[in-house]
């Protein structure tokens, strides 16, 4: 993975989307010749028959410390922050001027992830307005349209922190991006999300699942010294037109 030279000590790195299939973990282990006794670290609902996702979703234990579990970590293990090198940072300025990010006033909006579905572009609207400096969507290479007023742009995954700290301002669905950003010393406002944007739970109901997100802010897991989230908890209650609202009023009260 592009990631992987942030982090000192990782020598192996398997990694693909997600889905609950357990075929897709046996092809990973033929793929990659993995040995017994190598971890695959997915989600904490792929464990224990959903069990560990189902006390992160009452808020008893929080998806790090499942992981950490899984793992066979001790539970006050500590959380190390990746650095990004130099020559990231070079291709990142790079990046910025090639695309006209401008440094501290910028704001990169990613409305994409695996595991959870983009909003609408609508909840978007009157964010350009709002922010008073030059806006970008991450398209993910091709995954979603850029938001209408905005300049897209395809971040390479090692550029995601490094750019976005040129930038300042970032609005991200709640996913793993997030958990890349906790390395960024920029103003994360975090879109959590309601059951409809859940794409798959397993063995966990949907509102559960949704409702686990809330116990996943950078705080709560130990990850938030560097970047400062903005959490946007978004209700099963809210339409689009109150999501647009959230979405306004934090743009109003923490940007330009």
């Amino acid at each position: 993975m592009p990631l992987t030279h942030m982090f000192e000590g990782v020598d192996h790195v398997v990694a693909f989307n997600g889905a609950p299939n357990e075929f897709m973990l046996e092809s990973i282990v033929n793929r990659h010749n993995l040995n017994v006794g190598e971890p695959i670290v997915t989600a904490p609902d792929m464990y224990a028959n959903g069990w560990l996702a189902q006390l992160s979703a009452k808020g008893l234990i929080s998806p790090l410390h499942g992981k950490k579990l899984i793992l066979g970590l001790d539970l006050d293990a500590p959380v190390v922050h990746g650095v990004v090198p130099s020559i990231d940072r070079e291709k990142a300025a790079h990046f910025a001027r090639e695309h006209g990010v401008i440094f501290g006033k910028s704001l990169i909006i990613f409305n994409h992830a695996n595991t959870i579905n983009s909003l609408p572009n609508e909840v978007f609207s009157d964010v350009v307005d709002l922010f008073g400096g030059n806006v970008f969507t991450d398209t993910g290479w091709g995954k979603v349209l850029p938001l209408s007023g905005t300049v897209p742009l395809n971040i390479p995954l090692d550029l995601v922190v490094p750019l976005s700290e040129i930038a300042g301002y970032v609005l991200a669905l709640r996913s793993g991006i997030t958990d890349i950003l906790s390395s960024a010393k920029i103003k994360l406002m975090s879109l959590y999300p309601r059951s409809i944007e859940i794409k798959f739970s397993q063995d966990v109901p949907v509102e559960d699942s949704a409702l686990s997100f809330r116990y996943m802010t950078l705080n709560k897991l130990g990850l938030s010294p560097k970047c400062h989230e903005i959490p946007i908890f978004l209700e099963n209650s809210d339409d689009d037109y109150i999501v647009r609202q959230k979405i306004s009023d934090i743009i109003k009260t923490v940007c330009i």
